[in-house]
């Protein structure tokens, strides 16, 4: 095989998997949305979990983190037009005890 077409083999090989790879993040940056009742249901009745906090963003966006007592836990973000979005979720959850008298940090 002569040089260039080693050269022009090899650049379309790795132009290839940049492709796939590239491909294969944006599938797994989908972000699962839908109706927030049939969200909050199913985290509810399928893990266990409940809202534990919550807050308002600037764009008048809601985020939740539900955990549940075995310490699942998962954030939800939704839209002032009644779309949610999960963000995030994982395991291990702790509530944070504030000692009487201590304020939360900021």
């Amino acid at each position: 095989m002569s040089a260039l077409l080693k050269t022009v083999s090899v650049a379309v090989l790795a132009s290839t998997l940049v492709a796939s790879t590239a491909a294969s993040a944006q599938q797994q940056q989908r972000v699962p949305c839908g109706e927030r009742t049939t969200i909050m249901s199913h985290l509810e009745d399928g893990y266990s979990e409940k809202p534990v906090a919550m807050g308002l963003d600037a764009q008048g966006r809601v985020l939740e983190v539900l955990a549940a007592p075995s310490g699942t836990w998962t954030m939800l973000v939704s839209t002032p037009g009644g779309l949610t979005c999960l963000i995030a979720s994982g395991v291990a959850w702790e509530e944070l005890q504030l000692k009487a008298g201590e304020e939360p940090s900021a």
